[in-house]
């Protein structure tokens, strides 16, 4: 899924919240995935793995909306957090318009 990019792969390590069908998404994925672990902690879900094509894999994890928490690398954090904004700025300027 993600490893058909040119770039080098990264390590990659995100929480979710165990809630509705987070976990059987997460195993769905881990199963394509032979360097991909998927640990529990209490309502959270961690999951690791080396990821080539950041981008890609930022547009993965936005289905799960507030559900997923990008621990590292930054450089993922920060795909995240702009693509965020930019939702944010989107309706600011729509508000703006009424």
């Amino acid at each position: 899924m993600f490893a058909i990019s040119v770039e080098d792969p990264v390590h990659v390590k995100v929480e979710f919240d165990n809630i509705f069908a987070i976990k059987e998404k997460v195993n769905r994925l881990i199963l394509n995935r032979p360097k991909a672990s998927l640990t529990e902690n209490g309502t959270t879900l961690c999951y690791e793995d080396e990821v080539s094509g950041l981008a890609d894999f930022a547009s993965y994890l936005r289905r799960y909306g507030s559900s997923c928490r990008v621990i590292e690398p930054e450089s993922l954090k920060n795909l995240m957090k702009v693509s965020a904004q930019r939702i944010l700025d989107a309706y600011k300027k729509l508000e703006d318009e009424e």
